[in-house]
């Protein structure tokens, strides 16, 4: 399910300025990182920061810049000795779904698994 999201003005300002063009000379026969590339770190740094997979961005229209659409990512930590991962809308263990695991993969499968339990 996508969320809808809205990013502070400084982080539409990375975000448009890593858009921007490189200049370059070719020396030594190595080309900077492309627009494309920089574009993607910068929208995969604020998807840590608020929590959203960078790669499921989409604007809303009718809006202003700032507001976008994206599925929410996961969040994992340690809880004890193992690992716990959440939904960002994550309340408690009796309300929400969470999956744990001795590592962070295990985990997010775990998670999958109780959110497909809690659905069904």
């Amino acid at each position: 399910m996508k969320h809808e999201y809205e990013m502070s003005e400084a982080d539409l300002l990375v975000i448009l300025n890593a858009c921007k063009p490189v200049r370059y000379m070719v020396a030594g026969g190595r080309v900077p990182r492309s627009p494309q590339e920089n574009a993607n770190d910068a929208w995969a740094g604020l998807g840590q920061k608020l929590g959203f997979d960078s790669t499921t961005v989409q604007p809303v229209s009718g809006k202003n810049d700032r507001f976008f659409t994206a599925k929410a990512a996961p969040r994992v930590y340690m809880d004890g000795d193992q690992h716990c991962a959440v939904m960002p809308d994550f309340i408690n263990l009796q309300e929400s779904p969470a999956g744990f695991g001795a590592s962070p993969e295990a985990a997010l499968v775990d998670l999958t698994a109780a959110i497909a339990r809690a659905g069904a």
